[in-house]
């Protein structure tokens, strides 16, 4: 199995090498390295200790365990960086760590034990004395709590770019969510494997091996959709974001008193913009529209143009804008002279970017597939 270890360590170094020669690295990509580099020294510790003698492989435990639960916090660090617009890498945030420290605590009655003591419980199939049963309930309890705070900001993500965004593609950090209940699901599989190891049908060394395997493909699945991964907020210039975070407060004090002195003819006439610009200038067609251009064109603040979507019209700017294309798309797929367009080409035309965004919401807003609209249309 050290095998696995190796070429693990060796392309999470080369690949961290990789990103860090990147021009214009942004937040999230310093923590992608970071996280890859916590990927190589999980690998590294792993095959250390499967070839190390017995007495120096137990030096490396607390320091691979500690890799493998710091992937958590990475994750959640990782999600948070691609899902807040003024993400800053503080102390508050770097204090999460403290977690995997109190796991390192947890570590202590083990590390006290005898080398052979050690490998005992590790390599026979015995039950789960308490010295090795603290430092695993410690790793589930973390990581899944990591886990949850990653699920929960990824689903609040989804919620924000659909009052800001008209799309979804590239943006949607659906392939992290996705990571994240992988890696609950290998959660799962630890509860599973201690419950094995504890009626003596396994020991903890192969249950770790599999795992280990796992969380290998696991790492490429990361990385690949990790380097694709778009920039989703564009931030101000650092030169900018502290006089930005510092009026920040007096900005939000602003913009709550200018609303509330936003009489109803105001409203109308914001609304009426925004039909101008979407009717009569079809600005709907732009296929990664965004709130705040929108807001920019019509001259209104973006967070007041999102209240005002939702309170005078119920909608968020992703369904506003994505009616108009449905109407659009309508309109061209009863047209005859459309008829050698597919379906997919017809709904980038109308500005849907992807084919199932189009779909789903298509089917939501009119009961129907698209196919069966077209059918009603048989020229």
């Amino acid at each position: 199995m050290d095998i696995f270890g190796a070429i693990g360590a060796i392309n999470a170094l080369l690949l961290a090498l990789f990103l860090f020669k990147e021009k214009s690295k942004t937040t999230s990509d310093k923590i992608l390295i970071v996280w890859v580099l916590n990927f190589f020294l999980y690998f590294g510790c792993y095959f250390l200790y499967e070839r190390l003698t017995n007495d120096m492989s137990i030096i490396w435990l607390p320091i691979w365990g500690i890799s493998l639960i710091s992937h958590s916090v990475f994750l959640f660090f990782y999600a948070l960086s691609l899902s807040k617009k003024s993400f800053v890498f503080d102390l508050r945030i770097a204090s999460n760590f403290l977690l995997v420290i109190l796991w390192l605590v947890s570590m202590v009655p083990f590390m006290l034990m005898t080398p052979d003591e050690q490998h005992k419980l590790l390599y026979d199939k015995q039950s789960l004395n308490f010295e090795i049963f603290l430092p695993m309930m410690a790793q589930i309890c973390v990581e899944l709590f990591y886990f949850i705070r990653a699920l929960i900001v990824l689903i609040q993500h989804q919620n924000n770019i659909d009052q800001e965004f008209s799309y979804h593609e590239k943006i949607n950090l659906d392939w992290l969510k996705i990571l994240t209940y992988l890696y609950i699901v290998i959660l799962v599989s630890n509860v599973v494997g201690y419950t094995l190891v504890s009626s003596k049908n396994l020991n903890v060394k192969v249950m770790d091996d599999l795992l280990m395997i796992v969380r290998f493909l696991l790492f490429f699945y990361m990385i690949y959709h990790g380097y694709k991964q778009r920039l989703i907020y564009r931030t101000e210039s650092k030169n900018n974001q502290r006089k930005t975070n510092k009026s920040l407060k007096a900005k939000t004090e602003s913009s709550n008193a200018e609303h509330a002195q936003i009489s109803v003819s105001k409203h109308n006439e914001i609304i009426e913009k925004l039909r101008i610009l979407m009717v009569d200038e079809k600005l709907y067609l732009e296929p990664e529209l965004s709130l705040g251009e929108t807001a920019n064109k019509i001259g209104f603040h973006a967070h007041q143009l999102s209240k005002l979507l939702n309170v005078q019209l119920g909608k968020n700017f992703f369904d506003f804008v994505n009616e108009y294309r449905v109407d659009e798309f309508k309109k061209l797929a009863i047209n005859p002279k459309n008829k050698h367009i597919s379906l997919l080409g017809l709904a980038m035309d109308a500005g849907f970017n992807s084919k199932a965004t189009f779909n789903r919401f298509f089917k939501k807003s009119t009961g129907i597939t698209p196919s069966e609209f077209r059918e009603r249309y048989k020229f």
